[in-house]
């Protein structure tokens, strides 16, 4: 699992499968859903389908940024 900063130093925790160089697709899990919500052999054979798959972990969940305190809905994609 790689790691990336968004918005105020959030971290998201996220896969990549396939070449980068292919077309993205990137797979959005629901609000509480981390990353392995996405089975691994069904970003496999989008990959072997010539694609480029991101799968992230949203915040609260797996090996992403925890928060303590509730934070407004807005914020969630930063």
């Amino acid at each position: 699992m790689q790691m990336m900063t968004v918005g105020d130093s959030v971290q998201l925790a996220f896969e990549t499968f396939g070449d980068s160089q292919q077309p993205l697709i990137l797979l959005i899990a629901g609000a509480g859903a981390p990353a392995a919500f996405w089975v691994e052999a069904f970003c496999q054979d989008l990959a072997a389908h010539g694609y480029f798959v991101v799968c992230y972990s949203n915040r609260d969940t797996d090996l992403s940024t925890h928060f303590e305190t509730p934070y407004p809905i807005e914020t969630l994609p930063s």
